[in-house]
């Protein structure tokens, strides 16, 4: 599998070199084997966007508001229209890069980008949570490519209140979806449960980290 290269920049001497590598060990990167060529970083952790004011209502459940009916696996999609959370590797750059602050444009190789978990978490737009959902699933589809879709799964056993956790049960490796040609990275929950009073409107954010091959490059 070919290696994306993105960025070739050097970063000054000076003050510019110590302000980066203070902020990549705040972002929990380790350096290994400082040469006079350079320093090799790996593991950057990110947290990225994934759905955004999506609700969940009696209507979309198939039921009357308070009625306390039960439901079982509906579909609520992370986001709207075409439901593509990532469009190809240019969008997935782009968002790490903004997310990174544009610490990112230093990564000169990318081994891999996994996903460690998913949150949902119920905002302030809504007054309801999670208490009426008794089984969920999140599914992270890649979509688009030449071959046939790919689906992944993220399950959690901890359910209630205004936060939840999923946690991937397979490795899910975005770049490597990519660099195969799936174009559309899109995510649902599916969950089962009883009506609840009150609506519920939630984000979704994404727990990745970059497996890259990065450089801090001396001037010449």
């Amino acid at each position: 599998m070919s290696r994306r290269k993105i960025g070739v920049g050097k970063i000054g001497v000076g003050l510019g070199v110590l302000s980066a590598m203070a902020l990549m060990t705040g972002f929990g990167m380790s350096m290994s084997g400082c040469l006079p060529a350079g320093c090799d970083l790996r593991d950057f952790p990110l947290t990225i966007p994934f759905g955004s004011g999506i609700p969940i209502t009696a209507s979309i459940l198939g039921g009357v508001p308070g009625s306390g009916a039960a439901f079982t696996n509906v579909e609520i999609p992370l986001g709207n229209g075409d439901n593509c959370q990532i469009e190809g590797i240019d969008d997935l750059l782009e968002t790490i890069n903004n997310v990174g602050g544009g610490l990112i444009s230093s990564i000169i190789q990318i081994d891999s980008i996994t996903v460690d978990n998913i949150t949902l978490t119920a905002t302030n737009a809504a007054p309801g949570n999670f208490d009426f959902i008794t089984n969920l699933r999140v599914e992270i589809l890649a979509t688009g490519g030449t071959s046939s879709d790919r689906t992944f799964i993220l399950e959690t056993d901890a359910i209630g209140g205004d936060e939840l956790i999923l946690t991937a049960q397979n490795e899910i490796d975005l770049w490597s979806l990519l660099q195969d040609g799936f174009d559309c990275i899109s995510g649902r929950v599916i969950i089962s449960g009883n009506i609840p009073d009150e609506d519920v409107i939630f984000d979704g954010t994404l727990h990745i980290t970059i497996h890259p091959v990065l450089s801090l490059r001396p001037l010449d």
